[in-house]
């Protein structure tokens, strides 16, 4: 083990934050973006008031994951506590953190490399540039400016804290292999795991990755020698087999999620080596225009030979993870990171239903490829190496710096991405949004229409339609295209949100159209045949809107028929307790305790297991003596 000097890497670090913060300071003039809006305007439950009820409203109203995500929701609030907000300091925490985690990672390459062969001077000299690589490369400038993407940053955080703790205590465990010093990983171990896991669910890969450590690193390249049986089965074993047994306890429930998505289990499944593959690619060849959050144009897969680069990718994967397991022995540090990789897609890369390509989930897994290709140059050609190292961090930096200046402006980065990526629906929706918000109707549509021309997609016509609500302007033509949309078209989740709107606004009589009573009636109806066969939140919205319309018409008892039966599809408590008051609003009482008790019921089984946060019993029960009160009274 070699003697440190730590004032170098003191210095190399803070170069290493001064050049981050400066290459990354044009970014923070940017705006929420997104999902952004969604999650944080949940601080409208602080109202200005971080007090305990606020704080536990925030948490149980923020419906990040199933576990509230609670460390990385109540992280929001040291930025602001109400809604709307100034984005700029949840961008600024979100760039110390990046910085922090860089941190990290820079002494967890050290102590890896620390116990090598390698001189002082080698060490520092890797580890700076491999930590550069990382921090500075631009594909990763999307995931540390989205704010909510924070939750993947932190938990990133307890991740890099759990390896390097290991680390250092594994070395301490190898020259005195005391059972306190064993307790003390497992602590930590488990400590950092539910930590990261707090911040957003992925973080429960740490329990494959400890492991892969132990394995890659500290046996094969350190030279170590292995840990006593019990202690592998506690450590390693134990874990290993618990991710397993959850990852397959989830499968069922993320099943049903594919009912509202545009391709199938197999298509996801087929579509991820190009993802992939396509990750790796910006890696390699860091450019400042990247597709960022807009990535809803990726196409799918269909077969292993459509599009033919399925095939290939595919091929370039298996070859890839081959060669990593074949060298495992010789190349400890290239498989580890290609291992390290692999592992950290393993939840949002495989079976679940989230989307089929996202910039984000490469934040932990880009953390250790530059360490092999850093280390072979450096070790190849020593002084050509760091040359040609030098000239690819500047270029990339470079490249971090464009694109940073470009998020610093969100409106010209929604219109630069959706030139360079036409086929994104989801910038063309935003961009067109933008206009919308500062009354330029016609270029709104326009940005939509030029979508339209190169691809038949109903988000893009449904939004349209909804311009022409916004503009009080909706023809009898339109509500023709848009009953003849709905009688044709399969409605997944994205369309269904903007419907929800239209039919909404159409509600309120608030798109100019005369008989809105009647010719919403006709459009409910043409909505059944989009959904009639799909047990998917098409159906929830069909039901919810039926009821609305006849609530709206006072036919109070049919009303109260469809919310039961859309209810018994999906429950969602916020808008039961609303419809409960409105029941009882207008003298029905009855009605609304035939709500209350569906509630009741489906609180009994959805609750049995989990933590109530959002106190909806107490609503219940609080509706319930009021409705029997009125029942009391008309007697």
């Amino acid at each position: 083990m070699k003697k440190i000097s730590y004032i170098p890497h003191i210095v190399a670090l803070c170069l290493i934050i001064a050049f981050t913060a400066a290459l990354y300071y044009p970014a923070l003039a940017g705006a929420f973006i997104f999902d952004d809006y969604h999650s944080l305007s949940f601080l409208k439950y602080i109202n200005g008031d971080v007090n305990l009820d606020n704080v536990l409203n925030f948490i149980s109203f923020a419906d990040t994951g199933p576990l509230k995500r609670p460390i990385s929701v109540l992280s929001f609030l040291i930025d602001g506590n109400n809604w709307p907000t100034d984005p700029f300091p949840f961008k600024r925490t979100n760039l110390i953190i990046h910085i922090f985690n860089a941190v990290l990672l820079y002494f967890i390459i050290l102590v890896i490399l620390n116990q090598s062969s390698l001189g002082t001077k080698q060490t520092a000299i890797i580890t700076i540039f491999s930590v550069a690589f990382w921090v500075l490369h631009p594909y990763l400038l999307s995931t540390s400016m989205y704010v909510v993407q924070r939750m993947a940053m932190l938990s990133a955080t307890f991740v890099f804290l759990g390896v390097l703790t290991f680390l250092l205590l594994r070395k301490k465990a190898e020259i005195s292999p005391h059972n306190r010093t064993y307790n003390l990983i497992a602590v930590v171990f488990l400590g950092c795991t539910m930590l990261s896991v707090l911040s957003k669910e992925n973080g429960i890969l740490l329990l494959l990755l400890i492991p892969l450590l132990e394995k890659q690193v500290v046996q094969n390249y350190w030279g170590f020698s292995q840990l006593p049986k019990t202690w592998r089965l506690l450590l390693f074993w134990l874990p290993v087999t618990t991710f397993v047994f959850i990852f397959i306890l989830q499968i069922p429930g993320y099943m049903s999620g594919y009912a509202d998505r545009e391709f199938t289990l197999y298509e996801r499944l087929i579509s991820q080596p190009r993802a992939i593959v396509n990750y790796l690619h910006h890696y390699v060849t860091p450019y400042y225009l990247t597709e960022g959050i807009y990535t809803d144009g990726f196409i799918k897969s269909t077969g292993l030979f459509k599009p033919v680069t399925t095939i290939i990718s595919v091929c370039s994967i298996v070859a890839m993870f081959l060669l990593a397991f074949v060298k495992r022995a010789k190349w400890p540090i290239f498989s580890f990171s290609v291992f390290f990789f692999f592992v950290s897609h393993l939840l949002e890369s495989t079976i679940f239903p989230l989307e089929l390509y996202f910039e984000h989930r490469n934040y932990l897994a880009f953390a250790f490829l530059a360490l092999p290709m850093v280390s072979f140059l450096f070790n190849k050609w020593s002084t050509i190496g760091t040359v040609i190292l030098s000239v690819v961090l500047l270029f990339t930096s470079f490249q971090t710096f464009l694109r940073a200046s470009l998020w610093g402006n969100d409106f010209l980065m929604h219109k630069e991405t959706v030139l360079a990526f036409p086929e994104s629906n989801r910038a063309r929706v935003w961009t067109s949004n933008y206009y919308s918000s500062w009354g330029d109707y016609n270029s709104a549509e326009k940005v939509l229409k030029e979508g339209l021309s190169n691809n038949d997609n109903m988000e893009l016509k449904l939004n349209l339609l909804l311009i022409s609500c916004q503009k009080h302007q909706f023809s009898n033509e339109e509500y023709n295209a848009l009953n003849a949309m709905l009688r044709k078209e399969r409605l997944i989740r994205k369309d269904l949100k903007v419907l929800g709107m239209i039919i909404g606004q159409i509600l309120n009589a608030q798109c100019g159209l005369s008989l809105h009573s009647e010719k919403l009636y006709q459009v409910l109806n043409s909505f059944k045949y989009s959904v009639e066969n799909n047990n998917s939140k098409g159906q929830l919205l069909l039901g919810l809107s039926f009821g609305r319309y006849y609530f709206k018409q006072e036919s109070f008892d049919v009303a109260s028929e469809y919310f039961l039966k859309a209810f018994a599809l999906g429950m969602d408590y916020e808008n039961m307790i609303k419809t409960v008051s409105e029941f009882l609003v207008v003298g029905r009482p009855d009605l609304a305790l035939n709500l209350i008790k569906l509630g009741k019921d489906r609180y009994t089984e959805e609750f049995k297991y989990k933590i109530d946060w959002k106190r909806h019993k107490e609503e219940l029960l609080y509706f319930e003596r009021i409705a029997y009160e009125d029942l009391e009274e008309k007697k």
